[in-house]
């Protein structure tokens, strides 16, 4: 069965695409005022984030803005020590061509939204990665091409048996769609738009074009066409596939993790591609037997 679109996207994005790079380097023989002084010339503040601690060409570890205010409150001395410098665990490290779907697992399984990795290219430290990295517009894209395929898949197996399909939908739902249909006719072509609403209205296969994504939904559900999958398990699948494409397609300013849980995004892509691969099967078997023909 061929790769999702999905899956394949995030071959071809790596690491690099989404990382954030370091903003940084403080001395080690800076005093902490030096560097705090330092950290707030370069801009990040309290974002979390850390700074590369370096002696001449040695990569000597990590600081964060706030590691630095509380060494400096509480008194721990005036010098970048071990008491303040983090070391740089080597499990967190990551390189910066490695493919997106690679970190995205990783990610997604990490314990929290605050672990950080460092991200190395060639022998350099060059950034560093965080779930809230994901939320930038690369994976975003990724993310809306999977609800994509699954909306564009469904509505294929929905225009199996069109008629009958289209039938499943209520009276209300139908009016909606062809009101959408009528609407894109006049954008298309106002002079022949009633001539093309009368054609279309008599092809079910062409009015379920124009139907929602839930309504595929609903078809999907009241005609039993993915028998192996729970109807509680189709409607959760949909629903948060919906909210998924609603808010990549309408981000928020700032790159924010609008899923604060890393395991509950990584529940809705797995539930996605469960469905998909289903729709993918049954469409397989559909046209093997009778061909792609809709109607």
């Amino acid at each position: 069965m061929p790769l999702s679109t999905y899956t394949r996207l995030t071959n071809l994005i790596s690491i690099r695409d989404v990382m954030t790079p370091i903003q940084g380097v403080i001395p080690a023989s800076a005093t902490l005022q030096e560097a705090i002084d330092l950290a707030d010339s370069f801009g990040v503040g309290d974002s979390g984030l850390p700074y590369l601690v370096g002696s001449g060409d040695e990569l000597i570890g990590s600081v964060s803005y706030w590691d630095i205010r509380e060494a400096i409150e509480i008194g721990v001395g005036n010098t970048m020590d071990e008491r303040v410098v983090r070391p740089i665990n080597p499990n967190l490290i990551v390189t910066a061509d490695t493919p997106l779907w690679r970190a995205t697992a990783l990610l997604m399984r990490a314990a929290g939204d605050l672990d950080i990795w460092f991200v190395i290219d060639g022998h350099e430290v060059v950034g560093t990665l965080t779930y809230r990295d994901l939320f930038k517009p690369p994976f975003r894209l990724c993310l809306l091409a999977m609800t994509f395929e699954l909306e564009q898949l469904s509505l294929r197996l929905c225009q199996r048996n069109a008629k009958t399909n289209w039938s499943a939908l209520t009276e209300g739902r139908q009016q909606n769609a062809e009101k959408a249909m009528r609407r894109a006719q006049e954008r298309r072509e106002p002079t022949r738009a009633s001539e093309r609403v009368n054609h279309l209205r008599a092809h079910p296969a062409l009015l379920l074009e124009y139907t929602t994504f839930i309504d595929k939904k609903t078809i999907l559900i009241k005609r039993g066409l993915l028998p192996s999958i729970r109807r509680d398990v189709i409607t959760e699948t949909f629903d948060s596939a919906e909210e998924l494409r609603n808010r990549c397609a309408h981000p928020d300013s700032g790159d924010e993790a609008f899923i604060d849980d890393p395991k509950e995004l990584l529940r809705n892509v797995q539930a996605c591609h469960v469905v998909l691969a289903k729709i993918k099967d049954v469409l397989e078997r559909k046209e093997a037997e009778t061909g792609p023909e809709a109607e």
